[in-house]
């Protein structure tokens, strides 16, 4: 459903997108590289399809970067910058738009924001990555087996345990959905 917007609302939407950008540029090099910066220069000299920590995007993209721009500070911080500037000035149409996803994340800092809303077939095995077993996973899978730890000492989830948690004693999609819709992404249509 399409909602009612002004054109100064979309204005004053590309403005702050615009000053977004201007006040990470200025400000650039007031802060040093942060840890997660690092990373990604480290990624991006050996891009692969997926990492432990980050997804593959980042190593392609800390890729390109040093071979366009090289290894600066101003490199670093250019991609928040423009990044920045994509989230506010596209928000003039999202935010016109009914689009439950778009709302329930809003502002919100949730890990695995990347979870997808629709899974393809019933999940029967799941890589648990946690200090502890959630009364849920518990509750959910009646075999789960502590298989290692991370042992990766720069990793940051370095000494986490890593359980194989299989036969779910009802169904994980279902338990899935629950969950996504309790957090407000899933809006009940009926």
């Amino acid at each position: 459903m399409r909602l009612q917007k002004s054109s100064l609302t979309g204005f004053i939407i590309l403005l702050l997108a615009i000053f977004s950008v201007v006040f990470h540029l200025i400000f650039y090099n007031t802060f040093e590289y942060h840890r997660d910066e690092l990373l990604y220069f480290s990624l991006g000299t050996h891009p692969a399809a997926g990492y432990a920590t980050t997804p593959p995007l980042i190593g392609w993209l800390g890729f390109v970067l040093i071979r366009v721009l090289g290894y600066s500070l101003f490199t670093v911080k250019l991609v928040p910058a423009l990044f920045s500037f994509f989230r506010h000035w596209p928000a003039e149409e999202w935010y016109c738009l009914e689009l439950p996803w778009l709302r329930s994340w809003e502002g919100k800092s949730m890990p695995g924001s990347w979870l997808p809303l629709k899974l393809d077939h019933e999940i029967t095995e799941f890589i648990y990555v946690n200090d502890e077993l959630g009364e849920d996973v518990e509750e959910l899978f009646s075999d789960i087996v502590e298989v290692g730890r991370i042992s990766n000492p720069y990793a940051l989830e370095f000494g986490t345990t890593v359980y194989l948690c299989r036969n779910p004693v009802r169904s994980f999609n279902e338990f899935y959905y629950e969950i996504l819709e309790e957090r407000g992404v899933l809006k009940d249509e009926g």
